[in-house]
């Protein structure tokens, strides 16, 4: 079957031209660059302005595309998170067409594509001796032909579960252990992040450490059973407003981790919750 050289003996005539401005259309970029060059020792530059013909990979959301970039690629895939490829033979110019219906759909194209060059991303704490699958190959080809891919599903959420501490410092993760967690779900294509590192204050280094779900697009999500960061049930909050907690058998009784809750009929609890939700949200744009 026809195929497209990417290298050869460690060279490529290729460079990566960007159509969409987005952190995830340059981040996807990056990603095929720098394993371009780790395969085959041959990086391709990225460009964003349109450069003179030769042969090029085209990365750019659908609707950024030329006219004849969007014909070379299929229809769109019915689904989440979608995109397509192309990759079209050409004496003087081959051209590879990385389209994405959002995106996100821009970073899990690349890593399609990296892993029919024989890539494999293996999960970085299940074997600390079986990393990701790097080949080491001076030549570089794909077959010719077009496809395109979408999730049935909407929401595919990698919760990293680790319980709040009182002490934030008591949490056993380290942001290095966060972000290859991240870049894993990313390469799994999952689309959610789940961690209590997103409780933290935004200057920790481990909440800080899920801006490497941002530039992929992916999104953060906070753990449950949080009425306790909401509105806290300390001794003093609780002496103070007794009226804001719920009843238990005729009584008044803080939070507790099986059933008890704020009282939701009361308007004083209900505004000093929803503020600190309002509150928490705004501290932390990356949400």
């Amino acid at each position: 079957a026809p195929r497209v050289e990417l290298a050869r003996e460690g060279t490529t005539p290729f460079r990566i031209e960007l159509r969409s401005s987005g952190v995830e259309a340059r981040f996807a970029a990056g990603e095929l660059a720098t394993y371009a060059g780790r395969i085959s020792g041959a990086t391709p530059p990225i460009a964003d302005a349109k450069s003179p013909s030769g042969p090029r990979v085209v990365i750019g959301l659908r609707k950024d595309l030329s006219a004849s970039d969007q014909k070379l690629l299929p229809p769109a895939a019915k689904g989440f998170d979608g995109y397509a490829i192309a990759v079209v033979a050409g004496n003087a110019a081959p051209r590879i067409v990385i389209a994405g219906d959002q995106p996100r759909g821009l970073v899990y194209a690349v890593y399609d594509l990296l892993e029919r060059l024989g890539c494999s991303f293996t999960h970085p704490r299940l074997d600390p001796t079986d990393p990701e699958v790097i080949p080491s190959a001076r030549d570089l080809a794909l077959p010719v032909g077009r496809w395109a891919v979408a999730s049935p599903l909407r929401f595919r959420t990698l919760a990293w579960f680790e319980w709040r501490r009182r002490n934030p410092d008591d949490l056993a993760t380290t942001p290095d252990e966060l972000a290859a967690q991240i870049d894993w779900a990313m390469k799994s294509r999952y689309n959610v992040f789940e961690s209590a590192a997103i409780e933290l204050p935004p200057d920790h280094p481990l909440a800080r450490a899920l801006h490497a779900a941002k530039e992929r697009g992916m999104l953060l999500q906070a753990p449950g059973h949080n009425f306790d960061l909401f509105l806290p049930s300390d001794p003093a909050t609780f002496a103070a407003h007794p009226d804001w907690f719920g009843l238990r058998k005729g009584e008044r009784v803080p939070h507790a981790a099986h059933g008890a809750q704020f009282c939701w009929t009361n308007a004083g609890a209900q505004k000093a919750f929803t503020d600190n939700v309002v509150a928490f949200v705004r501290a932390r744009p990356d949400l």
